[in-house]
């Protein structure tokens, strides 16, 4: 099940992403960011590394927090920006 919501303070919103699938051990998130990194056959590991840059030059960070067999969640939060 992936599950996804939002919250929102005066500065900031974050959208959080979570499921209860697999999770990840250490030695993936120590390099889930990392460009080519992947744990798919036929991954070109580019897509979280891609979304992570994205984030940042738009003044945002990405967390995320696993443990194996107990599931994923990230955590995109962006500044609001007055326009």
């Amino acid at each position: 099940m992936i599950e996804i919501s939002s919250k929102r303070n005066e500065k900031h919103v974050s959208i959080i992403i979570s499921d209860n699938g697999g999770g990840m051990d250490q030695h993936t998130m120590n390099h889930l960011f990392n460009p080519f990194f992947t744990t798919k056959e036929g991954g070109t590991g580019l897509g979280l590394s891609v979304s992570y840059r994205i984030i940042k030059n738009h003044g945002g960070v990405i967390a995320v927090e696993s443990q194996a067999g107990a599931g994923t969640e990230f955590m995109i939060t962006l500044p609001i920006v007055d326009g």
